[in-house]
């Protein structure tokens, strides 16, 4: 079952990104290949050309397989789901090792080819296992600078209330301070207008017994005048008398 399922994935891959065919078309030449793996190829082209047998073709000769897309999506369904994340997509083996000088997972053939040659390398799971505990002291640092941010934090919080506060009290205190001043002015106001009443009291009232005088005066000789142009108006004989 395995090798027949090898087999079908050798008739399944794209040659191009080496893995199972997405939206897969066919050419002319009966050649597959994922249609944006194609595209993306085409571009790097002057002309367009079969990536595997390097025929000529044009921009209107991809065919879409609908069946051919059905069965790679069956097979990617059937597959094991370590065969895309665990797998070399080069050698088709378990990625059982890290190279520290590429920092990626190799497989066994990876390490013995000449790419590889006198690299670092340790099983996965160490190498895992030591990357997760650096990365653990490191959080364990990142965890401490967070604590003391946050004290730091609480510190200012607490100064910025202190100064909200200490504002707040000084701004009352400035308010009774001004209020006491007003008060004062106040006070003030009322006092030098009562002494300026009292000052000029006798003044007025100086001023309105003499109008009560000229009152009088007038109203006298108003009368008289009166009583002597009633004479002048009289029969001559009245008159003389």
């Amino acid at each position: 079952m395995a090798d027949a399922l090898s087999f079908l994935e050798n008739d399944l891959t794209c040659l191009i990104c080496c893995d199972i065919f997405t939206d897969p078309v066919t050419l002319k030449c009966s050649h597959s290949l994922c249609e944006e793996c194609l595209q993306r190829f085409w571009i790097t082209q002057d002309k367009p050309q079969c990536p595997v047998c390097r025929k000529k073709c044009s921009h209107d000769e991809p065919t879409k397989s609908l069946a051919l897309k059905t069965l790679c999506e069956s097979f990617k369904n059937r597959k094991p789901t370590a065969v895309s994340g665990d797998v070399c997509p080069e050698h088709k083996e378990m990625l059982k090792l890290f190279c520290f000088e590429d920092q990626q997972p190799i497989c066994v053939v990876c390490y013995t080819s000449k790419k590889h040659e006198n690299h670092k390398c340790s099983p996965v799971d160490e190498a895992a296992g030591n990357l997760k505990e650096n990365i653990k002291t490191q959080m364990d640092r990142l965890q401490v600078t967070l604590a003391n941010l946050k004290k730091a934090q609480e510190s200012y919080v607490k100064q910025a209330e202190l100064i909200k506060e200490r504002t707040r009290m000084d701004e009352s205190q400035i308010k009774e301070e001004f209020e006491k001043l007003h008060q004062f002015l106040r006070d003030e106001e009322e006092k030098h207008i009562r002494s300026l009443h009292k000052e000029m009291e006798p003044q007025n009232e100086k001023v309105k017994a003499r109008m009560e005088e000229l009152s009088k005066q007038i109203s006298d000789l108003s009368e008289n005048m009166a009583a002597v142009w009633q004479d002048i108006e009289a029969e001559n004989i009245t008159f003389l008398q």
